[in-house]
């Protein structure tokens, strides 16, 4: 383990940061337990309102945690909201996976 996967893994662990998450892939339901940082869309600007937000959202872990890479339509439950895959790729360091999801 490099320092990077190993500050994946304490960023992850993080009770401010992270979250208790599964990850599965329908219709097997075999369920991962993995501890998660989720990144919630921003509120953009609609003329001098503030009311849409951005659609996507983005998961982060450690790719020690799922070595396999998450998978389009595959989803993850956080904290009872669920949130489809949309696509998932590694980092710069290839440590963390950083996934874009939708929320189901």
């Amino acid at each position: 383990m490099n320092a990077f996967a190993a500050a994946a893994a304490v960023l992850c662990a993080n009770p401010d940061l992270g979250d208790d998450a599964e990850y599965y892939v329908a219709p097997w339901n075999v369920r991962h337990q993995v501890r998660v940082i989720l990144s919630r869309p921003d509120v953009a600007a609609v003329g001098f309102q503030l009311s849409s937000t951005v659609g996507s959202y983005t998961i982060s872990l450690p790719v020690a945690a799922l070595p396999e890479a998450p998978v389009e339509g595959g989803r993850f439950d956080v904290a009872g909201e669920i949130y489809e895959v949309r696509q998932a790729q590694r980092d710069e360091t290839r440590t963390m996976w950083v996934v874009e999801c939708s929320l189901c």
